[in-house]
């Protein structure tokens, strides 16, 4: 049965996505949550495939000193990922 409660996991629709600088000798992808949203953490990609976030929600942070989103994870394999 589906709920018509909102979710407290994020989702794409959540987010907005920029592509900036596609060419041939690099690109960024960021993706920001909007405002309103579950969502609190930015996420970027570049031409090196690291991929990153920042818990300030922000796609300039994530690319300039974002965390690797292996540090997402957490030890307590119990707990689930919180975006």
């Amino acid at each position: 049965m589906m709920s018509n409660q909102p979710s407290a996991t994020p989702a794409v629709k959540d987010y907005s996505f920029k592509i900036i600088g596609c060419s041939a000798s690099g690109f960024e992808i960021t993706a920001e949550p909007l405002k309103g949203s579950v969502a609190s953490r930015a996420f970027c990609i570049d031409e090196t495939g690291a991929a990153k976030f920042a818990e300030d929600g922000k796609g300039s942070t994530c690319m300039s000193s974002g965390k690797p989103i292996e540090e997402m994870y957490r030890e307590d394999s119990n707990r689930d990922l919180v975006f």
